[in-house]
Formats: structure tokens, C-alpha cells, sequence
């Protein structure tokens, strides 16, 4: 009897009135600007530079799996065509972008009522992380947890927050760059992933900032990458 009382209040708190929620599926592309930053640094390095970029979103509220997918590395390469945009991303000293994999949410619907949607999730993110010549540097694959949330601040606007800290794995360094710093046996990084943003129907507005814990001894206090996307685009 208390498994049963046990499933049954667990289905209802996975299911409760999820059809007051209007699925947000598809796929967006959007206008931003992108800072780098690095703690040995007092502000952000440049004044950034201007781009584009694109995501899918899969907020699936009638089931209980929902995904979104974004990619910067895409956009970053295609930014490099704008002019005076060149200079700026060859001559920064941090960069945090992704790979071809890019950063993937998928998360559970566990808990839902008419204003806020909680959906615990796990996290499978690429990095390609460089800052000039020092470890950690290289191309990372990563997992860990995440969590999606979504809350109706007044219909039909609606607060979308992710959120993900993720343990790495160095699948690539670039050891010509780091030269002498090269070191193999580099304490690999962990990622903390959020973004923030406010939907108006298919139109929204976001912040994106990704930071780089660096777990490498001889680095760590001076070597810590950050960036910030901020964005506005439109769901297709």
C-alpha cells in the first residue's frame, strides 16, 4: 500500500495539469554579442565582437522528456566574416566555445503547476577552451547535472533559466600552442553553463554566461576563462 500511495502522488506531481502549458518547439536563431573574459584580467578583453547563432528547443510539456540544443562554434566562425570581427577573435587571449557536439539539455518534467515548470536534466556539453599559452587548453567532452525551469511571469511572457556544472574529459590539446606549458597530466576543468532569457511568444531576449573552473595547480589563480552571450532572436 505505501508503494502504491508512493506512484501514484509521484505521477500526479509529473503530470499536474500539464496541459495548461503550451509546448515551445523549434528552431531559433539569433542576433548577440559575445565578451570574453579572463580573471587575470580587470575587464573584459576588447569590447567583443558581434554575431549569430542558432539553438533547438524542445519543451515538451505534454510528456515528460524535454531537450534544447545549442551550439556557439557555428556562429563564432561565421562572425569571423563580419568585417573588423577578424581582429577581434584573433587577437582575444580567452576562448570558450563549443565543438560539433555543442551543449545538450535533456531533462525530466518532474514538477508542474499553472506558473512554473521544474524539470531536473543531465548535461552533455563539447568545450574548446584556449587562453594564450597556459593549461587547461584543449578540446573537452563533459557530463553532469542540470536543471531546466520555466516560469509565467504574465502571459505571455515567460522566464526560461538553464543550468548545468559539468566534470570534463581533455579529448584534444593543443599542445603546439601551449609549447613548453604543455602539460598531459593537467588537472582537467569543470564548466558552469546558465543561461537565462524571457520568451514573447516565437520573440525572446537572453543572457548565456559560461564560466571555467580550473582545477590545473600551477594555473588556477590567475587562468579562469568566462563568457557572456547576449541575445535576441526568433523561434521559427
Amino acid at each position: 500500500m505505501p508503494k502504491l500511495v508512493t506512484t501514484v502522488l509521484f505521477l500526479s506531481i509529473s503530470f499536474y495539469i500539464q496541459a495548461q502549458w503550451e509546448n515551445y518547439k523549434g528552431i531559433r536563431v539569433h542576433l548577440r554579442q559575445t565578451f570574453n573574459k579572463n580573471s587575470s584580467a580587470a575587464e573584459f578583453e576588447g569590447v567583443g565582437f558581434f554575431g549569430f547563432g542558432m539553438d533547438v528547443q524542445n519543451g515538451n510539456y505534454e510528456n515528460n522528456l524535454q531537450f534544447t540544443y545549442r551550439n556557439r562554434i557555428i556562429g563564432d566562425f561565421v562572425s569571423m566574416i563580419i568585417p573588423g570581427n577578424i581582429d577581434k577573435i584573433a587577437t582575444k587571449g580567452t576562448e570558450i566555445s563549443t565543438g560539433i557536439l555543442g551543449w545538450w539539455n535533456v531533462g525530466y518534467n518532474l514538477y508542474q503547476t499553472d506558473k512554473l515548470n521544474i524539470a531536473p536534466a543531465i548535461a552533455l556539453h563539447d568545450y574548446i577552451y584556449s587562453s594564450g599559452d597556459v593549461e587547461p587548453n584543449g578540446y573537452y567532452f563533459t557530463i553532469g547535472p542540470a536543471f531546466i525551469a520555466d516560469y509565467e511571469l504574465s502571459d505571455p511572457f515567460i522566464l526560461h533559466f538553464e543550468g548545468s556544472y559539468c566534470l570534463s574529459n581533455r579529448a584534444r590539446a593543443q599542445s603546439s600552442k601551449l609549447g613548453d606549458n604543455y602539460d598531459p597530466n593537467a588537472r582537467d576543468p569543470h564548466f558552469i553553463n546558465l543561461q537565462a532569457e524571457v520568451r514573447f511568444n516565437s520573440l525572446f531576449f537572453g543572457l548565456s554566461p559560461v564560466w571555467i573552473i580550473n582545477r590545473h595547480v600551477p594555473s588556477k589563480n590567475v587562468d579562469r576563462g568566462y563568457r557572456l552571450d547576449i541575445m535576441t532572436g526568433l523561434k521559427f
